[in-house]
């Protein structure tokens, strides 16, 4: 689903008008709809749908929102999530002592 610049939410191929007349869109995935977290991107009349896309998918991977997506996917005890920080937390220390280790000798 794509929501135009009025907040209106429309498809592709229903409606009045068609992508091709239209020069901007708001991408909101649906559990963010009410969040902060907009992917934007302005379509310029002589720019083709596919590099719109590609930049697109790299916006939404730098801004973090498919990460979180995934991570909020399922419930996590908060014990569980104590455990993970924790295990995760274990990791850098040892990767970090790894690195500073190649880096003196």
């Amino acid at each position: 689903m794509f929501v135009d610049s009025q907040g209106t939410g429309s498809s592709f191929g229903t409606g009045g008008t068609s992508y091709k007349s239209r020069s901007r869109f708001l991408f909101l995935p649906t559990a963010y709809r009410r969040a902060a977290t907009v992917s934007e991107i302005v379509i310029g009349d002589n720019q083709r749908l596919e590099m719109a896309l590609k930049h697109f998918r790299r916006q939404v991977q730098r801004s973090g929102i498919l990460k979180d997506f995934r991570k909020k996917r399922f419930y996590v005890k908060p014990s569980v999530a104590k455990r993970l920080k924790s295990a995760a937390a274990q990791r850098r220390r040892r990767e970090d002592a790894r690195r500073a280790e190649r880096h003196h000798n």
